[in-house]
């Protein structure tokens, strides 16, 4: 039985791939190049740090990641602006019940900690979760564990008492090596990375219940 829930934040709460896909290849574009969602998909999860360090390296662009780093939030700004933040059908209502059921909730994304901040805030969500951890907190990224032991540390909770919501296979990978039990989500209208290896797999976060929660 599940004593705590972790969630993903990019593609569990806040429907985020597209704009990062449209802003990464706006940057690509200035160079002649693109990339296929597909080729995105196994970045998903991961660090926007080493998502440009091989990118960079396999268009041999002259273009520092910083830089890249900086331009792709800034055309994802720009999209933003134009559709406004969207969540993931079912998510706030499922982080509400859980709250509403006490059960501890953490955040660990490998986004910063302003855009963190800035995802809960706009969705009026940050009284939800008990703690929050930002990859740029972490020495090691996911596939790695570290983000999501962290977070059972801060909850208070052991890693193999604690289940996660994730999105991508980066993030299942981890929460796996963390000992802990995991829910994939596999968004069917954006080609996300595959989640089979989840212990529970679902393409609706409404299909996430508390049963099915405690039952992990």
């Amino acid at each position: 039985m599940a004593e705590a829930v972790i969630f993903d934040m990019d593609g569990v709460i806040y429907d985020s791939e597209p704009g990062y896909f449209y802003g990464i290849n706006k940057v690509l574009g200035q160079f002649g190049k693109q990339v296929s969602m597909e080729y995105n998909n196994k970045y998903i999860g991961g660090s926007s740090r080493w998502y440009w360090t091989d990118v960079i390296k396999k268009f041999d662009l002259n273009l520092t990641v910083e830089s890249g780093i900086r331009q792709m939030n800034e055309f994802r700004k720009e999209l933003l602006e134009k559709e406004g933040m969207k969540s993931i059908d079912g998510a706030l209502e499922l982080l509400h019940i859980l709250k509403c059921q006490g059960i501890p909730l953490a955040l660990a994304s490998s986004s910063t900690m302003s855009q963190i901040k800035e995802v809960v805030e706009t969705f009026q969500i940050t009284d939800c979760f008990q703690a929050f951890l930002s990859g740029e907190e972490c020495t090691r990224q996911k596939p790695d564990p570290e983000i999501f032991l962290r977070a059972a540390e801060e909850l208070n909770i052991l890693p193999k008492d604690c289940l996660v919501i994730e999105d991508s296979v980066n993030g299942i990978t981890a929460a796996k090596k963390a000992g802990m039990k995991t829910i994939g989500y596999h968004n069917t209208e954006f080609g996300s990375s595959k989640v089979d290896d989840a212990d529970h797999v679902v393409t609706s976060m409404r299909d996430i219940t508390i049963k099915l929660c405690r039952e992990m």
